[in-house]
């Protein structure tokens, strides 16, 4: 009776081991090639407010791309900036007629539909692609209406 009870264990810690294992191969727990080179397409930089306009400001061929509604950028944008809402990214982008090295400043009013878009634009093959941090919200904070039209 008592080696039943001392190989009962290891029978149990065995039957674990074969479950988990099971689970981590069910589960898809292992870091595969692709889930790699998916994280690797997605490249576009986070920049401030005054990051952005000093690229605005001291290179003139920098595109801003707003991304908001059509409503919403009537109501006023940064002078020169193109819009595009940014849910119309993927089916658009060929209305921007711009090379794939073109610097993209992306712009919404607080930052979050503008890191979709240049999320989008990334996955597109756009390289040099720039999500503006706090949108127009944070422009109007740090230059009110400057630049603005």
């Amino acid at each position: 009776m008592s080696k039943t009870k001392y190989f009962m264990p290891i029978k149990q810690t065995t039957f674990l081991f074969v479950l988990v294992l099971i689970f981590v191969i069910i589960s898809g727990c292992t870091n595969t090639p692709s889930q790699t080179s998916q994280s690797q397409i997605i490249q576009y930089k986070d920049i401030s407010v005054q990051e952005a306009k000093a690229m605005i400001d001291n290179n003139k061929d920098v595109l801003i791309l707003d991304v908001r509604t059509e409503a919403e950028f009537v109501q006023g944008h940064l002078a020169g900036a193109i819009n595009i809402p940014h849910f119309d990214i993927e089916k658009r982008y060929g209305e921007l007629n711009v090379d794939k090295n073109k610097s993209i400043v992306a712009i919404c009013t607080m930052g979050g539909r503008s890191r979709l878009a240049a999320e989008s634009l990334s996955k597109l093959g756009f390289i040099n692609v720039y999500n503006i941090v706090g949108g127009l919200n944070e422009w109007y904070k740090v230059y009110g209406d400057s630049n603005y039209g």
